[in-house]
């Protein structure tokens, strides 16, 4: 699949929102992906607001995130870890997992999937 994006850098704040799954206070943004130089991965970053998570869910595909800044409880099955900016997390295929915000402010992460976790990207 051949890239028509022009610009090769840019601020992740101009980069359009795109919807996360209908979850209220949940902002996801492509930074790569199959329109923007990754054919077969995509990069997402979300920020989640304050005390918002994501859905407790599993999917047969890796998660590998990268906690940028705040402070988030990563629920993977029946464990919890507590994560601050500059962490690191993954996901194995097939496992239950969440992310909760629980700092006092906007929680930020990319996350890295494989395309057939994020299709639409």
């Amino acid at each position: 699949m051949e890239c028509k994006e022009k610009a090769f850098a840019g601020s992740i704040d101009s980069l359009e929102s795109v919807p996360a799954d209908g979850v209220c206070g949940v902002d996801k943004k492509i930074v790569f992906g199959p329109k923007r130089f990754w054919n077969d991965y995509v990069m997402r970053y979300f920020t989640l607001d304050e005390a918002m998570q994501t859905p407790l869910h599993a999917h047969e595909w890796p998660h590998y995130v990268v906690i940028l800044s705040g402070k988030v409880e990563f629920v993977l099955k029946d464990q919890s870890y507590i994560l601050e900016g500059l962490s690191w997390a993954y996901v194995p295929p097939g496992e239950t997992h969440c992310f909760k915000n629980i700092g006092d402010d906007t929680l930020s992460f990319l996350c890295t999937v494989p395309l057939e976790g994020d299709p639409e990207a």
